[in-house]
């Protein structure tokens, strides 16, 4: 899922948990994919859906943002917003990985284990996926992946701007 996906997809499952604060959600829940800023390194292949798709991760994230936020009131809870947030990233991503070239799933336990973990897998693999040195191949199976992404779009649009009408488009926490 692309980082706007993982957004629609905190922002919606937000709105549907009814708890804590829908800028921790999708901040949680994009930041995981901070591992892109790696992308154009040989070793991001052998990293991506491992390093940063973790437990490990996701829990340093939610204590970090709490560390930084400990004077501000409210700074447990957004904590743990970005917690479940990260966690959402988690388990979209272990049931919606077309590309096995460093597994299928997320590395859950890493650095204890590099076992990828995927309770179940929604989408089509691919016999002979393309790899992450293949840029416009892997352009292309991005976007045919888009399809399972285009309703969170349409349903955090919706949240945000179809109930309220335009003029207050503003996500409040």
């Amino acid at each position: 899922m692309t980082p706007l996906g993982h957004a629609a997809f905190s922002l919606c499952t937000q709105r549907v948990v009814r708890r804590g604060s829908a800028a921790g959600w999708v901040f949680g829940g994009v930041f995981v994919d901070v591992d892109f800023l790696l992308f154009f390194t040989p070793a991001f292949n052998s990293l991506h859906r491992v390093v940063t798709h973790n437990l490990l991760f996701v829990s340093v994230t939610a204590f970090a943002v709490a560390l930084l936020r400990r004077r501000s009131p409210g700074a447990v809870g957004l904590a743990c917003s970005v917690f479940a947030g990260g966690l959402g990233h988690l388990l979209v991503d272990s049931m919606l990985d077309g590309n096995p070239s460093n597994g299928i799933g997320v590395a859950l336990f890493w650095p204890w284990s590099d076992e990828c973990w995927s309770p179940v897998n929604l989408v089509r693999v691919s016999p002979n996926p393309p790899s992450w040195n293949e840029p416009l191949a892997m352009a292309k199976a991005i976007v045919r992946s888009l399809r399972v992404e285009v309703p969170f779009y349409l349903w955090a649009a919706w949240l945000c701007w179809g109930r309220r009408g335009w003029k207050n488009s503003r996500i409040k926490p």
